[in-house]
């Protein structure tokens, strides 16, 4: 039998978004024995119980204890890894997965025995080498990710699968049974109000928005709260006593540890939480969460977030967030929110879902539709093939926006684009120059230096931009002949990559006026 070896050596919340991708690869790929090769901590972590997959532990803390020592621990830390990983390094694996891509997992790949492999890892000349493109876009080691996807279908798109929406858990089990037992009670005694469960993790580090919260959501008409904080954790504990004596009332607190949390999570009404394993639990049993994130100008792409009207918040470190908060619980539970609502500066987006995945858009007023279309069609691009093209046009895009802002998204797209074709032939004529003539190298460098210069990063033309240049950073050859015929292939492709882009630029908008084209 094959066998077929997931390697999710990064957080909890990581481990637990692949039970879904194990799930869809399985289905495509029924004859595989599966194996799973984790961090020993995500014991707890009951994901995998119903797949049939071996599990395999790396000890971090034994490890780390261990080069603490003054007995050759170097030594000591490689046998200790050896002992736990030996089988692993010893099978011949039909395919690796590596569902991390950063330095640890990319570095313990190379030494792995397989025929197929899809993601990040050393050769053994420590080059870094990518599958595919996708691979590229999960890259931890040379972290290029200008494309609006989020992870769950980076991966699937990664493993050549269809996409498909995550399939929700089962809630089952004791833990699940009391958990509900004890939160319809404290339902029944707030009726008619609705439960908002709040993780505590969220506010550690800024407590005086909680406080706020807590108080508006006490003296709320149609919600109460409910704190889940971690067994033990002081600084949380700190976070709960301030609003015990802020509210001075009973506060219905949940204690939980990573194992029971499952059954606290697929038993509640709404999570209010940060980008944490509760996040992703959520997501596994489509219960609805609001994410916040305190810092206003973490601009990556939809993150972990998938679940179609999820919101996330991104808010400055300084700024008060209850009265958006609130409003953004209505938007979640009731469709919109109360008129009488203060928008404040922060970046409020909500996760939306189509036939390519789930995009981000800002749902507070604002004028960020441009940013909006933008992070829409450098999503649908990156995902998008000929024979799309009038679906995403009549299904899609014109539900979201108007011609109007469509029509100047793609000529400021066009006209962007042009000016890179400008730069790329440029650059192209001057590198066939020096490729006979060593005194032109120098005036190459100048033009292939300015494709780096990066556009505003809510056009399609400065991730492509971006990628490019992460594929220059592939190039390991020796020879400076080699070098340049081999960054000329890359010129060639970026050509190849601006022409399609301008075939989707047609499609998107065929009947906006467009900015004058140039051949590329």
């Amino acid at each position: 039998m094959k066998k077929t070896l997931f390697i999710s050596l990064k957080t909890s919340q990581e481990l637990i978004l692949i039970k879904n991708i194990i799930l869809h690869w399985k289905k495509e790929n029924p004859n595989y024995e599966l194996h799973l090769l984790t961090w020993e901590k995500n014991k707890s972590i009951e994901m995998c119980g119903d797949l049939d997959i071996t599990t395999h532990y790396i000890d971090k803390e034994k490890i780390k204890k261990i080069k603490r020592s003054q007995l050759i621990p170097d030594f000591h830390a490689v046998n200790t890894l050896w002992g736990n990983l030996g089988s692993i390094f010893n099978t011949r694996w039909d395919t690796v997965i590596n569902t991390s891509n950063d330095n640890i997992s990319s570095i313990l790949s190379s030494v792995l025995n397989f025929e197929h492999y899809h993601g990040v890892h050393y050769s053994k000349d420590k080059v870094i080498k990518y599958s595919n493109k996708w691979a590229k876009y999960l890259n931890e080691v040379y972290p290029y990710n200008p494309i609006a996807i989020n992870k769950f279908e980076l991966l699937m798109s990664l493993l050549n699968l269809p996409y498909q929406t995550p399939t929700p858990w089962e809630a089952r089990g004791k833990y699940f049974d009391n958990a509900k037992t004890s939160l319809n009670e404290i339902k029944s005694i707030n009726k008619p109000k609705k439960m908002i469960s709040i993780d505590i993790s969220a506010f550690t580090a800024n407590s005086f928005n909680i406080d706020e919260i807590s108080w508006e959501l006490f003296n709320n008409d149609r919600y109460f709260p409910v704190f889940i904080h971690n067994i033990g954790d002081v600084p949380e504990l700190e976070v709960l006593e301030k609003i015990q004596q802020k509210i001075n009332e009973e506060l219905y607190i949940i204690e939980t540890d990573l194992e029971a949390l499952s059954a606290v999570v697929a038993n509640s009404t709404i999570i209010i939480t940060g980008d944490t394993v509760i996040k992703q639990i959520a997501h596994c049993y489509q219960v609805p969460t609001i994410t916040l994130r305190a810092n206003k100008n973490y601009h990556d792409s939809t993150g972990y977030s998938y679940v179609k009207d999820d919101i996330i918040i991104q808010y400055d470190e300084s700024s008060i967030i209850f009265e958006e908060l609130l409003a953004c619980i209505d938007i979640r539970l009731e469709g919109k929110p109360r008129s009488s609502v203060k928008w404040l500066f922060n970046d409020i987006y909500q996760i939306k879902v189509d036939s390519h995945g789930s995009f981000r858009l800002h749902i507070n007023p604002t004028d960020n539709n441009l940013k909006n279309l933008g992070n829409y069609s450098i999503r649908t691009y990156h995902t998008w093939t000929n024979q799309e093209a009038s679906k995403i046009i009549d299904n899609e895009i014109y539900n979201l926006f108007s011609r109007e802002e469509i029509a100047h998204f793609s000529s400021c797209e066009r006209s962007l684009m042009n000016n890179n074709s400008k730069n790329l032939l440029v650059t192209i004529k001057t590198l066939k120059e020096a490729l006979h003539n060593e005194k032109k190298i120098r005036e190459f460098l100048v033009h292939l230096n300015n494709l780096f210069i990066q556009g505003d990063p809510i056009f399609i033309t400065t991730s492509i931009n971006l990628l490019f240049q992460s594929s220059l950073e592939d190039l390991n050859d020796h020879s400076q002949e080699t070098l340049l015929s081999n960054i000329e292939m890359k010129l060639f492709n970026l050509r190849e990559e601006y022409q399609k882009l301008s075939t989707f630029l047609n499609s998107l908008a065929p009947k906006t006026k467009q900015a004058p084209r140039i051949s590329v």
